[in-house]
């Protein structure tokens, strides 16, 4: 399925067809630009073999006097979705379970590019990956030995499966946040065996502003997906007055 969308009419009607096709819960990622590879921001600059280790065992060192409650030393699974949120490269994907969540950041930027709206069956993939359906919890094998393989590059795990979230943040409430854990820097759409299971919407550029219009009148605006006071002000410097 590599349909073009050019109206979020398109994409509701898309999840009424994927639903009944799959009988499944959807993830959704959006981004925007198609040029983007689908792999963790960890794994898109290589600068060495132990660049993951190190960037992770240091913002657990750093982040002590920075962060009022930060996660006890051993507890990996925390420490890595906290590194994400504040926008350190992690082998965490995110991925949403709302489309018009998704949509807003396949379009927000690069409007000079055509952006992805990507679509995954999240128990199709562990299935196929990990021989269960179930969305693996962050404590269970084997997701906590890839949380520990960011800090321990002796522990190798080479999957990449679909997890439960650890919500440590509004953001991840507002924004219906989803992971896949990856122990490996393979882009997901290149994987054959996950052909089935990854859908593809194509988003031309001329098409975003009209989105990004539709989703404002939606309630799904920066300041609504991201609940602080900075994306506020910068929503807010957006809006135009009479």
């Amino acid at each position: 399925m590599n349909k073009e969308i050019n109206s979020i009419t398109n994409v509701l009607s898309i999840v009424d067809e994927l639903q009944k096709e799959w009988g499944a819960e959807l993830w959704w990622r959006g981004q925007s630009s198609k040029e983007y590879p689908l792999i963790p921001s960890v794994y898109r600059v290589n600068r060495g073999i132990r660049d993951e280790q190190n960037l992770s065992l240091r913002f657990r060192q750093y982040a002590l006097t920075r962060h009022e409650k930060c996660p006890a030393n051993d507890d990996y699974c925390s420490w890595l979705f906290l590194a994400q949120h504040y926008g350190l490269p992690t082998r965490l994907l995110d991925w949403s379970e709302s489309p018009l969540v998704s949509l807003f950041f396949a379009v927000e930027k690069n409007n000079e590019e055509d952006g992805n709206l990507f679509i995954l069956n999240p128990r199709e993939m562990n299935r196929i990956i990990n021989n269960d359906t179930a969305l693996v919890l962050s404590s269970s094998s084997p997701a906590h030995e890839l949380f520990l393989g960011a800090f321990d590059d002796r522990v190798k795990i080479n999957k990449n499966i679909s997890i439960l979230s650890h919500e440590i943040d509004t953001r991840m409430l507002a924004q219906q946040s989803v992971f896949t854990l990856h122990g490996n820097s393979n882009n997901l759409l290149e994987m054959m065996e996950l052909k089935d299971v990854i859908r593809t919407l194509e988003i031309p550029k001329e098409s975003k502003p009209k989105i990004l219009s539709e989703l404002a009148s939606l309630g799904i605006r920066r300041r609504t997906l991201f609940p602080d006071l900075d994306n506020l002000s910068m929503d807010l410097k957006q809006l135009l007055f009479s």
